[in-house]
């Protein structure tokens, strides 16, 4: 029912997080409101992370109001990261914020915003918006299905990319693997902070050492392009 939806609100100012719960209030709007203080904080409840953890306690919301101007992470960065979760990218967001500037408004929309609002400097006027955002996002508007992915489940946005251009990646021997840096300059190679010139040998030690395997017999041939490889590695 309308009156249950939830709705989280990221806000950093205090004053403002005061000024909304009384305009809700005054608007009669029962439903529940759950505040984060930065960008941080909210895509840590979006994941249901840390203390957020406990789903229960902190649903994912119905309607998300989002403020731009927040310490760690903006709210552009929040929009972006969003829009780009397969089980949050249909979440209603109205951006809440006292910047009437058009390149945010183009931006906030660019990224996927539902509705830009201007916070009302009068508290009537916000009582009223509370209103509105009340009569059509919770009553009239229908909610997309949203959902978290598994607790267990590895995010996506943590896990590394591909390599970039510049970078090589040797398949791992032994259950070892190694990412050789190539960018120039400088040539200095990320395991053994060696320059380029010593890295053969270098190297050699440090997948020696590293492995166990002893003895081993390992060649290791640097061609002066950029490209390492290790062309034989086998127990005696």
């Amino acid at each position: 029912m309308a009156e249950h939806a939830v709705i989280l609100l990221a806000e950093d100012e205090e004053d403002y997080v005061l000024l909304i719960r009384r305009a809700f209030s005054q608007a009669n709007i029962p439903n529940p409101l759950h505040v984060v203080w930065n960008g941080q904080e909210a895509i840590a409840y979006l994941k249901g992370d840390g203390k957020y953890s406990n789903r229960e306690e902190y649903p994912l919301p119905d309607l998300f109001l989002l403020d731009l101007k927040m310490p760690r992470v903006n709210g552009f960065e929040v929009l972006q990261w969003l829009r780009s979760q397969p089980g949050l990218a249909t979440l209603r967001v109205l951006v809440l914020t006292s910047s009437d500037a058009i390149r945010d408004v183009n931006e906030a929309y660019k990224l996927g915003a539902n509705s830009f609002l201007v916070k009302p400097i009068d508290f009537q006027d916000f009582a009223q918006l509370s209103r509105l955002i009340s009569e059509f996002w919770l009553k009239a508007s229908k909610a997309p299905e949203t959902f978290r992915p598994p607790k267990n489940a590895v995010d996506s946005s943590d896990q590394s990319g591909p390599a970039s251009p510049g970078k090589k990646t040797i398949e791992p021997l032994f259950g070892i693997g190694l990412r050789c840096f190539t960018e120039d300059p400088p040539r200095i190679h990320p395991i053994t902070s060696q320059p380029h010139s010593n890295f053969g040998d270098s190297v050699g030690a440090t997948v020696r050492r590293e492995i166990r395997f002893n003895p081993i017999i390992m060649k290791l041939f640097t061609d002066l392009d950029e490209t390492v490889k290790i062309v034989g590695l086998a127990q005696e």
